[in-house]
């Protein structure tokens, strides 16, 4: 009977054991696709912590995932953690090389760094390959790295192939503009900068540029013109604030 009694908490042991149910197998993937989903979401919203908290947990379970490291590395660049943005869009890069968006982006953090050399390097990369849709914005990116570090002929030629490819984009013009008024092509940069205000009728930096190429050229009445402009756009900007300054050597 002893012996009995030691067999049955044995059995009962297994037979417990057995019945026990298997814990379902966690599908990391779509875990990782949830959190990024929502990742997206925030940062649509303007929300990059709230993104972090996504993506943290989703670079642990995938850490080699190109979107994940693309949109950490967005979330960083908006909280201003820039060393911690470049090495998460090197690391994306680094496994999808081929990626003009993520050069381009790349190119874009650089400029708020202002590391012109990476800049130009990164912006190229992107406007040199003809999958990219924007090709135009990598051009315009590139020209002002070279804008930037006082190269105007680079920039010059960037900022035109911009425009060939992109005719309607404001910003290659105001950007030509800045750079032949930079360097005394004051009626051509005249007739770009007129092109800019023409494609963005509220483009308050490109009135004021225009107001200042219109100065440089002795046409007080026009550059008033322009001055002014810019003062009615956007009252309280630092465009407004040179330009009422602009205003007052006219009188």
């Amino acid at each position: 009977m002893a012996k009995a009694c030691w067999i049955f908490p044995l059995l009962a042991a297994l037979l417990l054991t057995g019945c026990a149910e298997a814990k379902p197998k966690v599908d990391e993937s779509k875990v990782v696709e949830g959190h990024l989903g929502m990742a997206y979401s925030y940062l649509s919203q303007d929300k990059p912590s709230e993104a972090l908290q996504e993506l943290i947990p989703a670079e642990t379970m995938a850490p080699n995932n190109p979107d994940v490291l693309a949109a950490l590395a967005q979330a960083y660049e908006m909280k201003k953690a820039y060393d911690m943005a470049e090495k998460s869009y090197l690391r994306a890069i680094a496994l999808r090389p081929n990626d003009p968006y993520l050069y381009n982006n790349l190119g874009a953090l650089y400029v708020k760094t202002k590391s012109w050399d990476k800049a130009a390097s990164s912006f190229r990369h992107a406007a040199v390959d003809l999958t990219f849709s924007q090709q135009e914005v990598a051009y315009t990116g590139m020209g002002y790295a070279f804008q930037m570090q006082g190269q105007c002929d680079k920039a010059i030629a960037a900022y035109r192939q911009a425009i060939r490819l992109a005719p309607k984009y404001a910003l290659a013009y105001l950007r030509l503009g800045e750079c032949l008024l930079a360097t005394d092509h004051n009626e051509e940069a005249v007739t770009n900068l007129t092109k800019a205000t023409e494609l963005v009728p509220k483009f308050t930096l490109a009135w004021y540029r225009l107001g200042l190429a219109q100065a440089a050229l002795q046409h007080p009445q026009e550059a008033a013109k322009a001055f002014r402009k810019a003062v009615e756009l956007a009252p309280g900007s630092e465009a407004a604030r040179l330009a009422t300054e602009q205003l007052k050597t006219l009188e």
